[in-house]
């Protein structure tokens, strides 16, 4: 018997690459099931509205990445392999989902804020990091609101350098660069 899983898993992809080519607003319903081959009564057994595709797209999958770089940190000792871990974690998602981290990134700012306030978000995660490193005094002591956007926005204004073709490289190789940056960055 059919569980639906893969026909689901069309209309997510389907869904993903489309909104991030047309944006949300001008991507239809019609265009997700024609982009799969399946029927409106389809989409529907599986999401009760585009809205609903599209938050359970991004919770899903932003989530998923905080405990990926939750999990980065753990059994590594000091700032300076915990944040390479994590910049690991970031630099292989992009490089091998860059559709996925483009849809999360445009999408964070109108989503991230539905989110439960006891739901950890990856910035949850790199601020963690940030108090964790002030605190044992691998860096210096600051704002770590300030210092945690500070290091995403080297990380992220690189992935949107790539996304647009500013930058030829892939995230991996540029990992040891943007540690280095993120090191120097936390340093003040």
């Amino acid at each position: 018997m059919r569980d639906g899983r893969e026909t689901k898993e069309r209309i997510t992809r389907a869904a993903l690459t489309l909104f991030v080519e047309k944006g949300f607003a001008e991507t239809s319903i019609r265009d997700i099931t024609s982009a799969v081959g399946v029927t409106e009564g389809a989409l529907y057994r599986h999401f009760a509205s585009k809205e609903q595709l599209a938050w359970d797209l991004f919770s899903t999958n932003y989530i998923s990445f905080a405990t990926e770089l939750t999990r980065a940190r753990i059994g590594r000792t000091g700032f300076g392999a915990q944040i390479g871990a994590m910049l690991d974690t970031f630099c292989r998602f992009f490089d091998e989902d860059p559709e996925l981290f483009s849809y999360l990134l445009l999408v964070q700012h109108n989503e991230s804020g539905k989110l439960p306030d006891t739901i950890k978000t990856p910035v949850d995660a790199v601020r963690e990091c940030v108090i964790d490193a002030m605190e044992s005094g691998d860096i210096p002591p600051a704002d770590p609101e300030f210092v945690t956007a500070s290091l995403l926005g080297v990380v992220l204004q690189v992935a949107t350098a790539r996304i647009y073709g500013k930058i030829d490289k892939g995230l991996c190789e540029l990992k040891d660069e943007l540690t280095a940056t993120c090191l120097r960055v936390a340093q003040g």
